[in-house]
């Protein structure tokens, strides 16, 4: 039993692919939800690079990003686009939250490598990219 149960790395992709496609999608939601002032002061992470203007439309592509990467990550749709796509803002979050002490930038660092190792090792053969690519 033990052996089949370790054995599927693909339902293992596809149980992780789900919840943390939601998760983050519900975090992109409730971005979009705030309000303006919600996006502006998301989307003041970019300053950690030197860009110092446009905060409201870096937040707005953030959320938009955790959106709709939680949702393509969830189906198994261009997955690993989605997961680059995430894994960029929550290095963008990083950076936010770098000199607010390890509670504050610990979440976006979990987050990334999560949908870093997704971008790497792919969705799993219970996606609709491995339908797409004849994997399945």
């Amino acid at each position: 039993m033990t052996r089949n149960l370790f054995g599927n790395q693909d339902l293992g992709l596809l149980v992780y692919r789900l919840v943390i496609g939601a998760c983050i999608f519900m975090h992109g939601l409730a971005k979009m939800q705030g309000g303006e002032a919600t996006l502006t002061t998301v989307g003041s992470a970019v300053a950690n690079v030197g860009i110092h203007e446009g905060f409201f439309i870096f937040g707005t592509l953030a959320a938009l990003t955790e959106i709709i990467g939680g949702v393509l990550v969830c189906i198994g749709l261009f997955t690993r686009l989605g997961a680059l796509g995430v894994a960029i803002t929550m290095l963008f979050a990083f950076l936010f939250q770098m000199d607010n002490g390890m509670m504050k930038w610990i979440y976006p660092i979990e987050v990334g490598v999560g949908f870093l190792m997704l971008f790497l090792a792919g969705p799993g053969r219970f996606s609709i990219d491995a339908m797409i690519s004849g994997k399945r």
